[in-house]
């Protein structure tokens, strides 16, 4: 629902265009967080002059080092991806994640994209 509300607002505010990305923030772990209490933020790239209205909040997402993983495929198997990268690429890699929820940018539509070619970004910020 809530991409639902910000897919609506962002043509309505003029915010919308070829170059705006859709991104959820991901506040919770699900596999320790019950689903009816896990927060998450659906959000599209704007520009500096956009102000808040209604629900519609701004937030900036934190700069620097990021790992991202491409995910190809459906949303329901980004699990499978999540573990991987914090199981098995943050502890090989010797790098430890940042203080900042980790994100994914959704790089095509998915009202018009097949489910088994979904492309998804996501994003761990990772300490300095």
């Amino acid at each position: 629902p809530a991409f639902g509300r910000i897919g609506e607002w962002a043509p309505a505010n003029n915010v919308w265009s070829a170059d705006t990305l859709c991104i959820g923030v991901y506040h919770d772990d699900p596999e320790v967080t019950d689903p009816e209490k896990q927060r998450a933020d659906a959000c599209v790239t704007v520009g500096e002059h956009v102000q808040p209205s209604d629900d519609v909040q701004i937030q900036q997402l934190a700069g620097g080092l990021h790992a991202v993983l491409r995910h190809k495929g459906s949303y329901d198997t980004l699990g499978e991806s999540y573990r991987w990268m914090y199981s098995v690429w943050l502890p090989d890699s010797g790098r430890e994640p940042a203080h900042a929820p980790p994100y994914e940018v959704y790089i095509n539509d998915a009202r018009t994209t097949p489910t088994d070619e979904l492309l998804t970004d996501i994003c761990i910020p990772l300490a300095s």
